[in-house]
């Protein structure tokens, strides 16, 4: 139901679910389901980088080979290894950039550090440089510090839905995303969730919207009071909310749901 709800939205998070859901389909020896799902996607040319990538071509190299398409099953698979490697690869020049700016930077301050034991020797002149450096120093840091919070807050407000308070279509779509990819990296269940809030039009047309934004006020309350820590919660858009939750199994969302539906009861 979360796949077909997704379906069309062209989100990141719908094409990582497809590969999810392509997957969970081959180890349960459902090889041409698993093909109905991703032949669409790989030939559409909306792409989800080397690492869903690579995942998505050993998923069908397997449902190939289980069909008994073992030349295809053979190129899919060496497909998926040459984008795993390219991904390391990139992983390394991140690393190896990283070293190099970092010995860049103990470079720079051990030539500030030599300049300033020079100046020791010279008081008066050291008096008014470390005047003028602190004066400058504590300025820069202001600055800094300003900017930085501005910017948190930027984007904070960028993935925040303003009525509610919780995470925007954008911030659970990232956020989700990224609790599936954690799940395949290590072998462990999530638990994806649409919900809609029943008759919300009626008492839009009824009360006006006014009421209609309190309603969606109280839900996101009872949604907070419910999920546990870890878990991702957002609008996904008008009277929709979307829940992604690590390391839960469909026995532990169904308790998490019950919870929400109790506490929508008392609203």
């Amino acid at each position: 139901e979360t796949l077909a709800s997704l379906r069309g939205t062209g989100d990141p998070l719908e094409r990582s679910t497809m590969v999810v859901e392509a997957s969970r389909l081959v180890d349960v020896g459902e090889p041409e389901a698993a093909l109905a799902i991703l032949d669409p996607l790989m030939a559409s040319g909306e792409w989800l980088g080397n690492y869903y990538g690579a995942i998505a071509y050993q998923t069908r190299g397997k449902a190939l080979s289980a069909t008994g398409s073992f030349e295809e099953a053979v190129a899919d698979m060496a497909k998926a290894a040459n984008m795993l490697r390219e991904q390391q690869e990139e992983t390394l020049r991140q690393s190896n950039a990283a070293a190099r700016a970092r010995f860049q930077f103990e470079e720079v301050n051990g030539k500030v550090a030599l300049l300033a034991e020079q100046r020791r020797s010279e008081k008066l002149i050291f008096a008014i440089a470390g005047t003028l450096g602190v004066i400058l120093i504590g300025t820069l840091l202001l600055l800094t510090r300003n900017a930085l919070l501005s910017r948190r807050q930027f984007q904070r407000q960028a993935l925040t839905d303003q009525l509610t308070g919780l995470s925007n279509r954008r911030g659970v779509s990232q956020r989700a995303a990224q609790i599936i990819a954690d799940a395949i990296a290590q072998q462990r269940p999530a638990m994806l969730v649409l919900l809609d809030i029943d008759q919300f039009k009626t008492c839009n047309d009824r009360f006006g919207h006014g009421a209609g934004d309190d309603v969606l006020v109280a839900f996101a309350e009872s949604m907070r009071q419910c999920v546990r820590s870890g878990d991702a919660v957002g609008r996904w858009g008008g009277e929709e909310f979307l829940v992604a939750m690590p390391d839960a199994n469909v026995h532990q969302a169904r308790l998490i749901l019950r919870c929400l539906r109790n506490a929508c009861a008392k609203i």
